[in-house]
């Protein structure tokens, strides 16, 4: 299954929030985030994905140990884990994003 990233739209000057290393669009305009947590060369690789429509996140990790191999290998395949799932997410989502103004 190939993969599609959705980047902002052509123009957009909505900043990515600190942390966020992949962002997919969901069909209803909410973002599904992916956020690294670790430093690269720690033995445990973890992400987080979060859903800014429906609220789902998602925690997927990996451990360098001798099955999986380097913090690099454990890294990579956290990271295609994480998005895998957001991209499926966000083919699916309907939820809209929380309004940001909720002045009356």
């Amino acid at each position: 299954m190939a993969r599609t990233h959705h980047d902002e739209p052509s123009g957009s000057s909505t900043a990515w929030p600190v942390g966020v290393i992949a962002r997919y669009r969901t069909i209803a305009d909410a973002t599904v985030d992916i956020q690294r947590t670790t430093e690269p060369d720690a033995t445990w690789q973890p992400a987080t994905t979060e859903c800014t429509g429906c609220g789902t996140k998602r925690l997927f990790i990996n451990i360098a140990n001798a099955e999986i191999g380097t913090p690099a290998n454990a890294r990579t395949l956290t990271e295609t884990e994480a998005r895998d799932w957001a991209q499926q997410h966000s083919e699916k989502c309907r939820a809209e994003p929380k309004p940001t103004d909720v002045s009356a």
